[in-house]
């Protein structure tokens, strides 16, 4: 059995039944501190989780959600690079050897963009192990034909089958690079990521705190009207703050001699009564004095400084509120040595065709057999695919993604098989094409043709 493992990444990482599902007994100790919808900043919010040392490996996973806030101009890749550094800075202080991964998405952007091929070329500079999980699917298609009809629940998350494969993979290719040969490098002068909580400065009847499964953590909560100071070291630079994205719809304020301001509201607003996710900004907002100021701003205040159209913004604006649990900064510090191989390690390229094979039977049997299957072998065909998404979206006119989240939404998940694969809802949507019952116009599908008898039909069935 491995040493611990630490997990620094995104919801991919938090998915269940994903690829952290299969490596409980693989290592000694597992310690997850991922959230969803964040980035590599988050480890910075994550200080006091990693205070406390356990030895062995971190991975690191965050190219997934980067790709699309890069595609959006909305984290540079200073940023990005900056807080790679303070995650090997990291490693340096817990004794924890740097893994980086790579997970597959559906996007083509997180395939061909800056991001992925930034992280490849910073695990070979710095002489880590790294998986790649777009090329880990390329050699699994090859391999066993019959998983191309495992795609993505949406574009940001791979099938279960293929992220356990992902998790097997890992597993195996840090076992074979335990056995390496693994030096000392001195790390120098490096950009190290911290976090000022509020918590720890403001009064507690300007607080509150939520807890989740994933979480705990105390906010500011502020409206309009409200202003607090929080300390600062001038010449900190803020990259990123942590907020609850479900209670929070207005634009933050940030006053610390730069003005700036960034709208904070998603489309998970009001459906979670605590969702903390921790984004940068675009770029770094420089202190040029020992305190900065936060005030919250209606949404509908005009235009921000900073968006966030790479998460869907939500339009109810009314009670605008903000929740904040802190903001990470960044300073540039002396760093001891992280641990590295003599030269990077591609782990999928330690990996046999039959080992890979050998998860490849395991996974067999949970691949998706249809795009709907409700568990007692009835497969449902386009009319009720149609029909479902008539009764369930509030609009005519969708993406596939949105259909393949609704349909999601729609069933038992204990009942379907291998999820909701992109594949067959692209299937029985393009079926629906061909009927004229939707109209494809680009990207989107509109419903132009309902028959009433198909809901009495699938009533009649059901």
């Amino acid at each position: 059995m491995l040493s611990g493992l630490t997990i620094i990444g995104t919801s991919n990482s938090l998915v269940k039944g994903g690829y952290t599902s299969v490596l409980s007994d693989r290592f000694s100790e597992i310690r997850n501190v991922s959230l969803g919808a964040s980035t590599s900043v988050l480890h910075g919010f994550r200080t006091r989780e990693l205070e406390s040392q356990l030895p062995g490996y971190a991975v690191f996973d965050h190219a997934v959600n980067e790709s699309v806030l890069n595609a959006k101009y909305q984290m540079s890749l200073d940023i990005q690079q900056g807080a790679f550094e303070s995650f090997l800075a990291l490693c340096s202080a817990g004794a924890m050897r740097p893994v980086v991964l790579i997970m597959p998405s559906g996007w083509a952007y997180s395939r061909t963009g800056p991001v992925r091929a930034g992280y490849l070329e910073r695990a070979r500079e710095f002489g880590l192990p790294f998986l790649d999980g777009f090329t880990l699917n390329e050699r699994i298609y090859d391999l066993a034909d019959d998983f191309r009809k495992c795609g993505y629940i949406e574009a940001a998350h791979a099938e279960p089958p293929i992220m356990r494969m992902v998790g097997r993979a890992l597993a195996r290719g840090i076992a074979k690079v335990d056995a390496m040969e693994w030096r000392s490098q001195e790390l120098g002068d490096a950009s190290r990521l911290n976090c000022i909580y509020v918590d720890d400065h403001l009064e507690s009847d300007l607080l509150v705190e939520r807890s989740s499964s994933v979480t705990k953590s105390k906010f500011a909560r502020l409206t309009p009207g409200n202003r607090v100071s929080l300390p600062i070291a001038p010449g900190t630079e803020i990259v990123g703050v942590a907020f609850n994205s479900g209670t929070t719809n207005a634009v933050l304020k940030i006053d610390a001699g730069e003005v700036r301001t960034k709208h904070l509201q998603s489309h998970v607003y009001g459906t979670h009564q605590f969702r903390v996710i921790v984004w940068p900004f675009d770029r770094p907002i420089l202190a040029l004095s020992d305190t900065f100021s936060i005030e919250c701003l209606p949404a509908d205040v005009g235009e921000a400084d900073e968006r966030n159209d790479a998460i869907s913004p939500n339009t109810d604006l009314s009670n605008p509120t903000i929740e904040i649990s802190g903001f990470i900064t960044r300073k540039t510090e002396k760093a001891g040595s992280f641990e590295r191989l003599e030269q990077a390690a591609d782990m999928l390229s330690l990996l046999s065709d039959d080992e890979l094979l050998e998860d490849v039977r395991i996974e067999r049997p949970t691949l998706p057999t249809a795009y709907l299957n409700n568990g007692g072998g009835k497969v449902m065909d386009s009319k009720e695919l149609l029909y479902l998404l008539h009764l369930r979206l509030k609009t005519r006119s969708f993406t596939l993604p949105y259909a393949a989240r609704t349909l999601q939404n729609t069933v038992d998940r204990t009942t379907v098989r291998g999820g909701f694969g992109f594949h067959f809802v692209r299937e029985g949507l393009d079926d629906l094409v061909k009927q004229g019952k939707l109209a494809k116009e680009g990207d989107s599908y509109r419903i132009i043709n309902v028959e009433p008898s198909t809901a009495q039909q699938i009533e009649a069935t059901a």
